[in-house]
């Protein structure tokens, strides 16, 4: 990381601030639940533990034909004896026939393989097997993606859409998260002017305000606006105090230290 700082002795480095800050902040321990969607990009506030198994149950990944390995000893051709959909309910598969199932449908008891319709022919109700037939293939088992009472995700985990579709595969509706971090952002300085306004001599454009809040609310952080103050001790404290009874944080810039500049800070610290 670049040091960005005064060749003033009385300064400190920039790693060296850094640290001393991350050490001497306090947790944020305070939690909300929010429904699933609005988790994304929050930090899970416990983890998620898994309600069931998943799959529920011996699923189909292929369209083909659910058999038992063993019949095809006996017989190259099955009758077909049942035809399973996704959401359907298999009756047990009975012996010497073929149960036409598809992607996402549930395995008949007493089948172990699924044979893809591009292997077998089919006709007059009943089809021709391949030549060779593999015991559990094209099946996906029960709990064979998660299993019950496993940890999904732990807490302090940043929650991101995959998290959010697992979280939704169990059944939740809604997540426990920590509460957004507040951040107080104050802009200071009498040279500065908010764009939308013509410049005074002197005067530059507030562009740090858009580059920090923007990249603060990225991160999931709440910001409490306080810009802009100007250059005056009075105004200076009264500011730093409301905004320490408001915010978890404070962030304080001038326009001195470009955006450019900022990015790059707060780029390789988050």
């Amino acid at each position: 990381m670049t040091n960005i700082h005064c060749d003033n002795p009385d300064l400190i480095p920039l790693e060296d601030a850094l640290k001393s800050i991350l050490q001497s902040a306090m947790p944020i321990q305070r939690s909300e639940t929010v429904d699933i969607i609005s988790a994304n990009r929050r930090v899970a506030a416990e983890p998620l533990i898994a309600r069931h198994d998943s799959p529920a149950f011996d699923t189909s990944m292929m369209d083909g034909y659910a058999v038992n390995s063993n019949d095809f000893k006996d017989s190259k051709e099955l009758i077909i004896s049942q035809r399973v959909a996704a959401g359907d309910s298999p009756t047990p598969l009975m012996t010497q026939t073929a149960a036409r199932v598809f992607t996402g449908a549930p395995i008949p008891a007493g089948a172990d393989t699924v044979v893809i319709q591009e292997e077998c022919v089919e006709n007059n109700n009943k089809i021709r097997l391949p030549d060779e037939i593999i015991a559990g293939k094209n099946i996906l088992l029960r709990g064979e993606n998660i299993r019950a009472n496993e940890v999904i995700f732990e807490q302090g985990s940043y929650l991101q859409p995959y998290h959010l579709g697992l979280a939704a595969s169990q059944g939740l509706s809604s997540l426990e998260v920590y509460s957004k971090l507040s951040i107080a952002l104050i802009n200071t300085g009498n040279e500065l002017v908010m764009p939308g306004s013509e410049l005074g001599p002197g005067q530059i454009y507030n562009s740090n305000y858009f580059t920090i809040r923007s990249m603060l609310e990225g991160i999931g952080c709440k910001t409490l606006s306080f810009n802009i103050v100007k250059d005056t001790l009075d105004e200076t404290k009264a500011t730093l105090a409301e905004a320490a009874n408001k915010a978890d944080a404070i962030l304080s810039t001038g326009e001195s230290l470009s955006a450019m500049k900022i990015m790059s800070v707060m780029q390789s610290n988050l």
